[in-house]
Parts: structure tokens; C-alpha cells; sequence
């Protein structure tokens, strides 16, 4: 039997000549290849520290911000809340008077619903840690505003929508209704506790805040809608029972006008809510 000594130097063994340059043989590849993924590894690292970085900038930025924001700036805030939720009430009445007029037939441009939503950025938490009732009473308040932003992304489908039936889309107009002086009476809330530490103090300025949106809608131009509707009436809305408890027919003739207004035209004749019609109507 030769030894695999003698196996090597029989240079006419083919075979285990074959066998050493097989195992023997050195190859590139797995070397490129290592090197190709620690490259790119090493480019998700510099990636992941410079967005890390850049997150980092930006909420001590956002919190330099905050910390600049006077109580005096938040309370301004807040009460330019009660301006936009009251628009709001004016908008969604009004939007549901042609939703009914036209028996559910056609729905408003999402533009509309979507101008609805609070700025949640409006409210900066981190003012009241300095009280715990007060952050109570504000991330409560947070927490009902951003519900209200999701209702109307979901009514907002339901709208468009015209295998939903008329009785859900009449509910869905009157939790747009509902919110909005549900909000105001958390507003007025808020307001009045943490900054006159009376749970009534806000409601006079409230009422300022209304009455002057009121005015400035109804004298601006434009053609009223010409239509009869049905008035708002409802003596529970915050509106009428707390900031116009004494002057109720004040409000509802005031709001009705609003609304007249902003189901008709605008000064370039345009129908200032638009309604999509369904294809199949």
C-alpha cells in the first residue's frame, strides 16, 4: 500500500492531484461578500446615530419651546378653542341641513370635515406638572379633543360612504353637534378652575368669544340660503343652559343666521359647503 507520501509524489496520480487543488483552491467571494455587509452595516449605524441625533434636537427644541410659552400664551390657546368649537357647531348644523335636504344623496367635500379637527398642539401639557389636578384636568380635556379629531376622521368614511345608511349618517350629524358644545363646557371648565379658580369665571368671556364670531359671520357678504330649515333648538346644549342661560333667544337667532349663511353662497357665488352627489343618484 503506498503512504500518501509516496500518493505525493506520484505526479501521475491525477486523482489526488485534483483532490489537493480542490481543497486547496482560495477563493474571493465570502471575503467580498463579508465586506459588502459590514459596509452596510456600518452605513444603518451612521443612519440610526444621526436619526437618533436629529429626534434628540428636536424634543429638546419642542421642549425649549414649551418651557418659553407663558400660562398667560396657554390661557389664549385654549380660549381661541372655544372661536374654532363654536365655528364648528355653525359648520356641522349646517352641513347636516344639506345632508337632509338632499335625503343623504350626496355627502360634504371631506375639506369641510376635515377643518373641524383641534390643533392637539395647542395644549401643552407639561405647564401643569406643577399641579396634579390641574395635569388631571388638562389631560382629560387632551384626551376628549383627540377622540374628537378621530370621530370625524370615522364620520368623515361614513359620509362618503353610500351603502351607509341615512339613520347612522343623521347620528353621526348630531355627535358632530353634540361635541362641539361638550368641548366647550370642558373648556369653559378647565378655564375657569386653573385660571380663576372659579368653575364660572370663563363663562361671561366665553360668551364675548360667540357673540362677536356671530357678528363678524353674519355681516360678512354673500347669498343666505334661500331654503327653509328646521331652527336649532336645544335648550340642553351648553350654549343655550350655561353661557346664554339668560339671553337663549339671543343665541338661536344668532346661530340660526350663521347658519343661513353657511349653507349658501359665497361673494363669488359659490356654494361655500360643497356636496359631492353619489354617481348612482
Amino acid at each position: 500500500m503506498k503512504t500518501f507520501l509516496t500518493m505525493l509524489l506520484d505526479t501521475n496520480n491525477e486523482s489526488v492531484l485534483n483532490a489537493i487543488e480542490k481543497n486547496t483552491h482560495f477563493s474571493w467571494m465570502p471575503g467580498i461578500l463579508a465586506f459588502i455587509i459590514s459596509v452596510i452595516a456600518l452605513i444603518a449605524a451612521i443612519f440610526s446615530a444621526w436619526y437618533a441625533w436629529k429626534t434628540y434636537r428636536y424634543q429638546k427644541q419642542t421642549e425649549q419651546n414649551t418651557s418659553r410659552l407663558s400660562m398667560s400664551e396657554q390661557r389664549r390657546l385654549l380660549a381661541d378653542m372655544i372661536r374654532h368649537l363654536y365655528r364648528n357647531m355653525v359648520v356641522s348644523y349646517s352641513i347636516k341641513v344639506k345632508m337632509l335636504a338632499l335625503k343623504f344623496g350626496a355627502y360634504p367635500s371631506e375639506e369641510h370635515l376635515k377643518k373641524l379637527k383641534v390643533n392637539l398642539n395647542d395644549i401643552h401639557l407639561n405647564l401643569f406638572y406643577r399641579n396634579d389636578k390641574e395635569h388631571r384636568m388638562m389631560d382629560k380635556l387632551y384626551m376628549e379633543l383627540r377622540n374628537y379629531n378621530i370621530e370625524i376622521d370615522v364620520i368623515c368614511q361614513h359620509f362618503k360612504n353610500p351603502t351607509i345608511d341615512g339613520e347612522t349618517k343623521k347620528r353621526d350629524l348630531d355627535t358632530l353637534c353634540f361635541k362641539c358644545y361638550y368641548l366647550t363646557g370642558s373648556l369653559v371648565d378647565a378655564l375657569g378652575k386653573i385660571w380663576d379658580n372659579n368653575s364660572d369665571g370663563f363663562m361671561e368671556e366665553a360668551k364675548l368669544i360667540i357673540k362677536e364670531v356671530m357678528r363678524e359671520k353674519n355681516e360678512k357678504g354673500g347669498i343666505p340660503y334661500e331654503s327653509p330649515f328646521e331652527p336649532y333648538r336645544n335648550p340642553e346644549s351648553f350654549y343655550v343652559n350655561k353661557i346664554f342661560k339668560d339671553d337663549s333667544d339671543e343665541f338661536y337667532k344668532g346661530f340660526d343666521e350663521n347658519v343661513r349663511r353657511e349653507c349658501g353662497k359665497n361673494e363669488e357665488k359659490s356654494e361655500k359647503i360643497h356636496m359631492i352627489k353619489f354617481v348612482n343618484e
